[in-house]
This record gives C-alpha cells, sequence and structure tokens, in this order.
C-alpha cells in the first residue's frame, strides 16, 4: 500500500471536486459519509470516480480498452478506498474500546453496590467490630 501513495505524492496528485482541488492528505479530513449527498466526503467522491471510471471503460469483450482518463480514476479510487478501510476500522477500534471501558464501569459499579449491600446486611455487633478494627 506505501507503493500507492508514494505514486500518489511523485505524482502531485489532485481530486477534482466541487469544493476545489484537494490533496490526498485532504482526504483524511473528509467524512466518510453525509446526510446531504450534495455535501462532499469520501463516499460521494468514490462514487464520482467509480462513474468516471464507467463512463470512460468501453466495453469489449475481446480487448477490453481504458482510456487514460479511466486509468487515473481507478488509481485515485484506490486511495479512496483505502482511507475509507483504515478510517473505518479506526473506528471500529475506538468502539470497542469505549464498550470495554463501559462494560468496565458498569461492573465496577456493580462491586460497589454489592459491596454496600454486605455492609447493610451486616448486624450492628459486626459493624462495631469492624469499626474497631479500623482503629487499631
Amino acid at each position: 500500500m506505501s507503493d500507492l501513495f508514494e505514486k500518489a505524492s511523485r505524482e502531485k496528485l489532485r481530486f477534482s471536486t466541487p469544493k476545489g482541488m484537494l490533496t490526498v492528505e485532504d482526504l483524511w479530513s473528509l467524512p466518510l459519509q453525509h446526510k446531504n449527498p450534495k455535501t462532499l466526503s469520501l463516499d460521494s467522491l468514490a462514487k464520482s470516480l467509480s462513474r468516471t471510471i464507467r463512463e470512460n471503460s468501453e466495453d469489449s469483450f475481446v480487448k477490453p480498452t481504458e482510456q487514460p482518463e479511466a486509468l487515473a480514476a481507478k488509481f485515485k479510487l484506490d486511495i479512496v478506498k483505502h482511507i475509507i478501510e483504515v478510517i473505518m476500522a479506526e473506528q471500529a477500534k475506538r468502539k470497542a474500546e469505549a464498550d470495554i471501558a463501559n462494560q468496565r464501569q458498569r461492573i465496577l459499579e456493580a462491586i460497589h453496590t454489592k459491596q454496600e449491600e454486605e455492609l447493610k446486611g451486616k448486624s450492628i455487633d459486626e459493624l462495631q467490630a469492624s469499626l474497631t478494627a479500623l482503629d487499631r
């Protein structure tokens, strides 16, 4: 995959969008999707590149020919798809970590509740003995 980004940087690859030209670095700050389909996102950019590939590829069952525009769009689409995969993996990892932290907190709260119940269940003599043991 590093060859992909090396080639992109050597070619000074730019992405033409309704918001202007974007560099590969700019793609990392785009949202994956947006509620408004006209707003720029990685998904809308990938769809646009996919359309460009289809429009510039000629169907032939003998010798498929691709226009230079289609080849360039395929290269750009590979970069966008890689960025989408990385961002989705990072989001999944953060969600898993948050779920674990949440579960851990719930367990700690349950332990605290059980300890309180256990303490409240002791007799006065047991509680006084516990206090006396603490004062030593």
